[in-house]
């Protein structure tokens, strides 16, 4: 494996969201004469059940957290679920069982592979059996990555002296994924922003602050301008030239070092993902989630596919691409 091979294995982390709603004081005095105090205890109790999250990513090894499901009113925390047999399965095929690592944690040595569906079953004493499957799509092309606007659009170095420094700046890109017209396709891009020093040495301990932003209006799976995060979402709807998905995003990035090298190249790399229909619901219900409140809105459930339990598997084949390679501008 080459260095810059190494370089791009990250650890791909699928950030919880949780959602609250606040009432409008203004609006209770409507039902004080209706008022009524529910207890917990009055309300029906329901058995626990398993709760299994597994976010799969290719070439990525495949792992599951697993916990107790537990009511809205229960202010303990999660209560994770130690002992369990988590089975994992390669196109109808037992591949191994999951080590636990700890906190509800279950690991495998199995990298998940394109085009391959996984199937994840977890029991444990004194809980009902769980199972979901979820089947991973192919990799993603793109053309014509084009940097643009580098007047403006760059990374900038700001150098205080004694190896004090920090760099902020953006860059902004063109380009299109070609898309399959055989299925319906969902995409996000992550941008992974890499600093060397004079040597070639990546520099590892700080990492950058990195975000994208969607400049296309009314572009992007969650609608609109903007969506500046870590991922753009994007699905197929938008389509030129017969089968190409175009993308115009802007990548930000702040670094900020005390005594320590500094930085002579930034490396620019585009992370495309093809999301599975699952992850597609999932991430979807889970931002509706987290936008829809209001008194009289209807409550969203977040997408599950987990029989008999609750939770989510689901994945996406990633495809790296370079963007850019250069050192920083001086200010």
């Amino acid at each position: 494996m080459t260095r810059t091979s190494r370089n791009l294995k990250m650890t791909r982390i699928i950030k919880r969201r949780y959602f609250s709603v606040t009432l409008l004081s203004i609006l209770s005095g409507f039902f004080i004469s209706c008022e009524k105090i529910i207890e917990p205890k009055d309300l029906p109790q329901q058995d626990a059940r398993i709760v299994v999250n597994s976010i799969l990513v290719t070439e990525d090894f495949i792992s599951a957290n697993v916990s107790s499901s537990k009511s809205i009113l229960n202010g303990k925390p999660y209560n994770y679920i130690e002992n369990a047999v988590c089975e994992l399965y390669e196109n109808g095929v037992f591949k191994q069982s999951l080590l636990s690592a700890g906190n509800g944690t279950y690991v495998s040595a199995t990298l998940a592979k394109q085009n391959t569906r996984y199937t994840i079953r977890v029991s444990a004493n004194g809980y009902k059996a769980v199972e979901g499957s979820t089947s991973l799509l192919g990799g993603v092309s793109v053309s014509g990555i084009e940097r643009y606007d580098t007047a403006s659009s760059n990374f900038f170095v700001s150098d205080f002296g004694n190896n004090s420094f920090n760099i902020n700046g953006s860059t902004k890109y063109r380009f299109k994924i070609i898309d399959d017209l055989a299925v319906k396709n969902y995409y996000s891009v992550r941008p992974l922003v890499l600093l060397f020093d004079s040597a070639g040495n990546e520099i590892t301990m700080e990492s950058p602050d990195v975000s994208i932003f969607n400049n296309v209006s009314g572009g992007g799976l969650f609608g609109g301008e903007g969506n500046n995060g870590s991922t753009v979402d994007f699905d197929d709807l938008n389509l030129v030239n017969g089968k190409e998905v175009p993308l115009d995003i802007s990548i930000n990035m702040s670094f900020n070092s005390l005594n320590y090298k500094k930085v002579s190249k930034i490396e620019v790399y585009l992370e495309v993902y093809n999301l599975n229909e699952d992850y597609y619901k999932y991430k979807t219900t889970l931002n509706d989630q987290v936008i829809t409140g209001g008194l009289f809105s209807e409550p969203v459930r977040v997408f599950s596919n987990m029989s008999s339990g609750m939770g989510i598997i689901a994945g996406a084949s990633v495809s790296t691409f370079s963007a850019y390679s250069g050192p920083p501008k001086k200010l």
